[in-house]
């Protein structure tokens, strides 16, 4: 059905109208939406790209922290190793025969029924340490091995002093099973202090 308004104009419904500022605002809010957008985005690729490269820098960090810890540990080889090579130098050249010595601590240990093992033993120009081990929990072995060692007038020549002792401790030693040995023993340190070498004495020249 068509309906045709026949009123004057003066008398007609004026139909309402979005004003211009309205539109202008709408655009406007597109347009920040828009750009709020494409800002986040550009955000996100930034922020993307910049823990692409922290990954990369603690990998390449990581990499020189390990190289610097490799060349650490070679640096301290080094030092021990010129420091065992001067200890070599030092044994050759004093005046102990220390093959001769060697032994006569092994005869002591082998000979000595004291139920004592050496473990480890190390040899420098100031004293002389082993590492040993006693079967049992018993301390008189212990005591008995060490006075051997006191009373052995060849073999304690050079030394000057049998430091005390601080790490007499008990440690678990693993034996076969069907061997019923006990299996709680005693660990402990032996250091022997050498004799100081003697100076050399001093010659005066002689003024003429």
């Amino acid at each position: 059905m068509i309906q045709i308004n026949l009123l004057p104009p003066e008398h007609r419904k004026r139909q309402k109208q979005t004003p211009i500022g309205v539109f202008i605002l709408i655009i406007l809010g597109t347009i920040f939406v828009v750009i709020m957008i494409f800002g986040y985005f550009l955000l996100e690729q930034e922020i993307a790209n910049k823990n692409s490269k922290l990954k990369n820098a603690k990998e390449e960090n990581a990499i020189l922290n390990s190289n610097l810890k490799e060349i650490q540990k070679l640096e301290e080889e080094i030092q021990k190793a010129k420091k065992r090579q001067k200890t070599i130098i030092s044994i050759a050249k004093s005046k102990i025969f220390w093959s001769t010595k060697l032994y006569e601590f092994a005869s002591i240990i082998r000979e000595g029924n004291h139920n004592v093992w050496l473990e480890s033993l190390e040899v420098d120009e100031k004293k002389f340490k082993a590492k040993c081990w006693s079967k049992g929990l018993s301390e008189a072995n212990v005591a008995r091995f060490r006075r051997d060692i006191l009373n052995h007038r060849s073999f304690f020549s050079i030394f000057e002093k049998m430091e005390d002792y601080k790490d007499l401790k008990p440690k678990e030693i693993q034996y076969d099973p069907a061997d019923e040995e006990e299996k709680e023993n005693l660990t402990f340190t032996l250091v022997l202090k050498l004799k100081p070498k003697p100076k050399t004495p001093q010659t005066t020249k002689k003024k003429k």
